[in-house]
């Protein structure tokens, strides 16, 4: 059994009204307010993730498709998963468009699924890797969402804080290369 998120590394719900709700959350999901981002994100009560998007807006996940992903992440065949994704996400898009009609934004929700075998998701996985270049691929060509929870309760950043990556660190905090690279060097003097 995975870990439980860590509750305390939740922002707190709203002390004064936030904005309205945007839409009827059902169980086992709750929204929740951060002050620090100005919006509400979602958690679902039962398998402790959290995400950006109204649960509504999710798009079914073909489980087959999610473990070979996983796999090629874990295996770090980011070569061969990221043009699967996006033929995924290509086909996904069209097919909410056809259901919902067009002006459809939603991603692919593969990139920010936690994985219940492997208790993080794609983006948690480069991270971990030290995939500079896949987290930024993640993060501009597919919406992956920065602030997904493993289940062990650590989002992208506090994973590459913790793993020592720096160049992973700073694609995550928007910080331009030529800036990680002097980071890099006035750090290890």
């Amino acid at each position: 059994v995975r870990a439980a998120m860590k509750f305390a590394d939740r922002p707190p719900p709203p002390t004064s009204p936030g904005p309205a709700l945007p839409g009827q959350v059902n169980e086992p999901w709750k929204a929740v307010w951060n002050a620090q981002e100005g919006a509400y994100y979602y958690w679902n009560t039962v398998t402790n993730t959290t995400q950006w998007e109204h649960p509504s807006a999710q798009v079914n996940i073909d489980r087959e498709k999610l473990i070979r992903f996983m796999d090629l992440g874990l295996c770090g065949e980011w070569e061969v998963l990221l043009p699967e994704l996006e033929d995924e996400e290509i086909a996904i898009y069209r097919e909410t468009v056809v259901k919902l009609g067009p002006g459809i934004t939603k991603r692919c929700r593969y990139v920010d699924h936690v994985s219940p075998e492997h208790g993080q998701c794609l983006l948690h996985l480069a991270v971990a890797q030290g995939q500079a270049w896949v987290v930024k691929r993640l993060l501009e060509d597919f919406g992956a969402q920065l602030y997904v929870r493993s289940f062990e309760g650590k989002t992208a950043q506090e994973l590459a804080w913790e793993t020592g990556h720096a160049a992973v660190l700073g694609v995550l905090m928007g910080i331009p290369v030529h800036a990680q690279v002097f980071l890099a060097t006035s750090n290890s003097n």
